[in-house]
């Protein structure tokens, strides 16, 4: 297991553009579990958690799709993350996956010497912070490249992203329509009452 930073920054998660180079592998991605739903209206999946809670992500690639004679030496899965609302608590790496950790909020997986089509790569965990919001951003982002590009991302070949949502407190919306039926009730009863008195 590495060790946490001693100090993160707040920041921005790193906006990458999805730029593929001519000698960008097709059909190769990263991945992370759980890759959640969709739960709303944007294009992000998400994964509901609340504030305090941990979630743990695992990252690999997937190779499957990749000619075994032509894959890659050597490839990042760049790992992006919205400080104000997740902080690094842990984490670990494969065997012979290198780690790399080159700012508060960016973690990179390096897998070289790739003979397999699906490379588990480690785990990270995250604390939610209070901070969390239904914001539409990522939350959490991979970016795969060619190991010799990034960290710059110059050469990103696939991304995934995942928004955390707060979880939905429960409002109780009957409650006023209950009181309502309440109160007709006894006006009915009063009413009764009222005529057989007369």
């Amino acid at each position: 297991m590495f060790p946490k930073p001693s100090s993160f920054g707040v920041g921005a998660v790193i906006a990458a553009a999805a730029i593929a180079a001519s000698s960008a592998p097709a059909h190769a991605f990263g991945y992370f579990t759980p890759s959640g739903s969709n739960l709303d209206s944007d294009a992000i999946a998400d994964i509901v958690a609340a504030p305090g809670e941990l979630q743990t992500f695992n990252f690999g690639l997937d190779l499957s799709l990749l000619n075994p004679v032509s894959l890659p030496t050597a490839l990042d899965l760049v790992v992006t993350w919205d400080t104000s609302e997740l902080v690094l608590e842990a984490g670990d790496s494969s065997p012979n996956t290198a780690v790399a950790f080159p700012s508060p909020n960016t973690f990179i997986f390096t897998a070289s010497n790739l003979t397999a089509t699906n490379v588990p790569l480690g785990w990270l965990q995250f604390r939610v912070l209070n901070g969390l919001t239904n914001d539409g951003q990522a939350d959490l982002k991979t970016s795969l490249a060619l190991a010799q590009f990034s960290p710059l991302l110059a050469n990103v070949i696939a991304t995934q992203e995942i928004d955390v949502q707060p979880a939905a407190i429960p409002t109780p919306a009957l409650l006023p329509g209950l009181i309502g039926l309440g109160v007709a009730a006894l006006r009915r009863k009063d009413e009764a009452s009222s005529e057989e008195s007369a």
